[in-house]
């Protein structure tokens, strides 16, 4: 299994006074996902 410099991926986790809001992640291809926590919405 080969893998890709665009597969690289760096992560930050954001919180709010110790609450997980979710995670931010960047592509080293210029894309950004951002995923928020279940726990936020509640």
């Amino acid at each position: 299994m080969s893998t890709d410099a665009n597969d690289e991926v760096n992560v930050l986790q954001l919180t709010i006074h110790d609450l997980l809001v979710g995670y931010l992640a960047g592509f080293k291809n210029g894309r950004n996902v951002l995923s928020i926590a279940d726990a936020f919405y509640r």
